[in-house]
């Protein structure tokens, strides 16, 4: 049995990279009302906001984009067409999932899609005996914290460089599973204010991103999916 844990406002961490994009999908109801599945989604929205890991696109943002290119949100009811949408409009992943109620118990499970492979990230499920709001919003915030777990923040080092494929000092012992995605980066020299001579920041250089393929406690190979620079042996990662 899983310990319930409400989602604490966090001041987002300070990151060199952008953090992985995400958008919440309705959630599809069995055997109750719209409105429990327009309420899900909302709080799972809030929830996931709340907890800092992820850049979430508003549901508002979402709807205008999807308008834009002419498509409807009811027509995406899988996790291919959930990838090729999101692809097609910059996202990095989508939540999908589903509220549904069999006698007096509630269930609900959320699927979070990778957008670039259509695999699955991770996937976390929890129900509660009881049809009252106050309970279904605690099992929306329970499954919020689970999936950000499994996509931790975390950092690390290139410690080998083959071709399209880079090696990396973060493991399963900090939490990186395969599937994940990384970005890699270096920093530029100081700059510096000309006229107080106060270092402001560092340059941020972008090299590539790379998905995890092969890991071990204290090792992942990566493959090379997007690059702009040609990694090197020291540059800097992050969990995307």
């Amino acid at each position: 049995t899983t310990t319930y844990q409400k989602p604490t406002p966090q001041k987002s961490k300070e990151r060199p990279v952008e953090r992985m994009k995400i958008a919440v999908l309705p959630f599809e109801t069995k055997g109750l009302s719209v409105d429990i599945g327009d309420m899900v989604l909302d709080k799972m929205i809030t929830s996931l906001v709340n907890l800092g890991r992820f850049d979430v696109m508003e549901r508002a943002e979402l709807e205008k984009v999807l308008q834009e290119q002419q498509l409807e949100i009811s027509g995406i009811v899988d996790a291919a067409t959930a990838a090729r949408v999101g692809k097609g409009i910059g996202l990095d992943a989508i939540l999908l999932g589903s509220v549904s109620s069999t006698g007096g118990t509630v269930s609900l499970d959320a699927r979070l899609i990778d957008t670039e492979t259509a695999g699955i990230i991770t996937s976390k499920d929890a129900y509660v005996y009881s049809k009252d709001i106050t309970s279904i919003k605690k099992i929306v915030d329970q499954i919020a914290n689970q999936i950000v777990a499994d996509v931790p923040e975390v950092e690390g080092y290139v410690v080998q460089v083959e071709d399209t494929t880079i090696f990396i000092d973060i493991g399963s012992d900090k939490g990186i599973k395969k599937g994940l995605k990384v970005v890699v980066y270096r920093e530029g020299e100081p700059i510096k204010n000309p006229v107080t001579g106060e270092v402001l920041g560092k340059k941020i250089i972008h090299v590539c991103e790379a998905v995890a393929r092969v890991v071990q406690p204290k090792l992942t190979e990566c493959h090379i999916v997007k690059s702009t620079e040609t990694p090197m042996v020291g540059d800097k990662v992050i969990i995307k």
